[in-house]
């Protein structure tokens, strides 16, 4: 497929922090995406901005996904928070999107569905706020201290959103630092934020039915 547009981090290069509407609109298409990709077995594991391409065509904007390069296939049988991790200790990721157990892996287990839940809580974060939520000047060690402090959650209040209590508590959970106490679904995740905005789900039609959405799963374009 070919892709006229530009990715999400342009887009609030250009517009700055979105309405919440307008980055429930963006964010929704990607969460929808995210979901069907694990409901067969795909972790993204390096979900930001970047990769979260707005395509511009017939006077609409439409999202698509970007770069599973680094996505990895699980068996949903084997899959837990927490759970020891095999192989390599690190795997390709973004260090300002990196969930702890990327940071981590003996401490923290496997990457996941989890793993995509807290990258896309970021990217949500970051549209209502218009700035990264783990910052640090390009410094990989603070980066990492960001991630993995648990006293201090990169949450739309910490960097200055109005948002109402419920919302907030639904990014608290999804920005856990262990696994195991995060938020383990993309459709919980968003299911929880939208009833916290008084939204209707977007899931309750669509997360046990096949995948009928106009949203592609598209390579990076070349």
């Amino acid at each position: 497929e070919f892709l006229d547009g530009v990715d999400l981090s342009r887009v609030l290069r250009e517009r700055g922090q979105l309405p919440v509407s307008e980055a429930i609109d963006f964010i929704v298409q990607a969460s929808e995406a995210i979901a069907e990709a694990h409901a067969v077995g795909i972790v993204h594991r390096d979900i930001k901005p970047d990769n979260i391409f707005v395509v511009r065509a017939h006077g609409r904007e439409s999202v698509r996904i970007l770069d599973f390069g680094i996505a990895r296939a699980k068996s949903a049988a084997n899959l837990h928070a927490g759970q020891s991790t095999v192989g390599n200790a690190f795997d390709a990721f973004t260090p300002r999107y990196a969930a702890p157990e990327q940071w981590l892996p003996k401490r923290f287990g496997q990457t996941g569905p989890w793993t995509d839940v807290w990258g896309l809580a970021l990217t949500m974060v970051e549209a209502l706020t218009g700035e990264p939520p783990i910052g640090g000047n390009d410094d990989v060690a603070t980066m990492m201290g960001l991630a993995l402090d648990p006293s201090s959650r990169p949450t739309p209040r910490l960097l200055g959103a109005d948002v109402p209590d419920a919302a907030e508590k639904a990014f608290l959970l999804a920005l856990q630092v262990d696994p195991r106490e995060r938020t383990q679904s993309i459709e919980t995740f968003w299911t929880e934020l939208e009833a916290a905005l008084d939204m209707p789900s977007s899931f309750r039609a669509t997360s046990r039915q096949p995948f009928v959405s106009t949203i592609a799963i598209a390579p990076s374009p070349v």
